[in-house]
């Protein structure tokens, strides 16, 4: 019953791993296009703010979109926050979602600042580090048996 606990841990990050694999509801739809010009930017890099997210004006209207943290790292958003507005974008979002969506792929003046390869690479490298945790929990959880005995 000692190791009642590892166990339980080991079961969960293999579950997590294993949902987090199994998470990409993207990669098979097909996203739609908002195109528009920078209104507002909330950079919020490496904050416990919540996502980066970027405002357009497209049309007379205005629609708020949740970016990847790339977003911020690669546009230096902090510091060129100013230079960014104004700035014309594209953004690929689910075809179900319209405010404040998620942005899964982010072109600013015909650049590709990130894609939908980032967002699914993201979520795989997330599975394999909750695999190997589990696999080195394991291998502990069998070394601390072999002391034991």
């Amino acid at each position: 019953m000692k190791y009642g606990a590892w166990v339980l841990l080991l079961m969960l990050f293999i579950g997590l791993g294993i949902l987090k694999l199994n998470q990409d509801e993207v990669s098979g739809t097909e996203l739609i296009q908002k195109i528009g010009v920078i209104e507002s930017i909330s950079c919020n890099s490496g904050s416990k703010d919540g996502a980066p997210t970027v405002v357009l004006k497209s049309n007379g209207s205005i629609s708020s979109y949740k970016v990847l943290e790339e977003f911020s790292l690669r546009t230096d958003c902090d510091d060129k926050k100013q230079d960014l507005i104004g700035r014309s974008v594209i953004v690929s979002v689910l075809p179900n979602e319209n405010d404040f969506a998620m942005a899964y792929e982010f072109l600013l003046d015909g650049t590709k600042i990130y894609s939908l390869d980032d967002v699914v690479s993201s979520d795989k490298e997330t599975a394999y580090t909750l695999f190997l945790i589990a696999l080195v929990m394991l291998g502990s959880l069998f070394f601390h048996r072999r002391k034991d005995t």
